[in-house]
């Protein structure tokens, strides 16, 4: 049976540290190809905790049997995660600050990003239109262990619930060709649309942008 619950922010301590293990755990184990898991478990760690402690964020958590099995991160359009984790990089151990910049140049050698201009504007870009009644997925992971069970499906009924309560007009959700079970997983969802794709040729890799809109 599957457990939807809404992520309370007063949660500290063990509890708390617990809780990032797990979406640490989670990400590793299911988001192999991301960039975050590419910079290691610091910069994933300080990624999680941010989107747990911000006050723009909205968290739903599904359990299986009263383990943590997947969770959908939801955020304003305009939310910038990026940003915050720039303005938090100063906190981390100075040995774990020089593996995530090794792992960023290699990041950058890897995709011939060489041309300074196009490493700039693949770090600074901006998005083109202002969605002030659009929420975005910022994360939704379902361990692969218990997928097939409804459990992504409820997450995505779950966001579409609080955005049609908090009189939000679309959910904005972004992949790329490096997550095809995630590009498989929204044209599944009957809700959603494929509204936009793309090739980057920064990166090699086609971009997806799937909206849901809220009646």
């Amino acid at each position: 049976m599957i457990k939807i619950l809404s992520y309370k922010k007063k949660i500290s301590g063990d509890n708390f540290s617990s809780t990032i293990d797990r979406l640490v755990d989670l990400h590793f184990k299911n988001l192999p190809s991301s960039l975050y898991t590419y910079l290691g478990n610091s910069a994933l760690r300080i990624f999680y905790t941010l989107l747990l402690k911000s006050s723009f964020t909205t968290i739903y958590f599904a359990y299986i049997k009263s383990e943590l099995s997947g969770f959908i991160i939801l955020a304003p359009y305009d939310f910038s995660i990026i940003k915050s984790f720039l303005t938090q990089i100063y906190r981390i151990n100075i040995n774990d600050l020089f593996f995530i910049i090794i792992s960023i140049l290699k990041k950058i050698f890897r995709y011939n990003l060489l041309r300074y201009d196009l490493f700039i504007k693949l770090i600074t870009q901006k998005k083109e239109n202002h969605h002030e009644n659009t929420m975005k997925i910022v994360s939704i992971i379902v361990d692969s262990s218990n997928r097939g069970k409804g459990i992504g499906r409820s997450l995505i009924h779950s966001a579409i619930n609080y955005c049609q309560l908090h009189s939000y007009k679309s959910i904005s959700a972004n992949t790329t060709s490096l997550q095809p079970d995630a590009v498989n997983f929204y044209k599944s969802q009957k809700n959603f649309i494929l509204k936009d794709s793309y090739k980057d040729n920064i990166r090699d890799l086609y971009n997806y942008k799937f909206v849901c809109f809220i009646s």
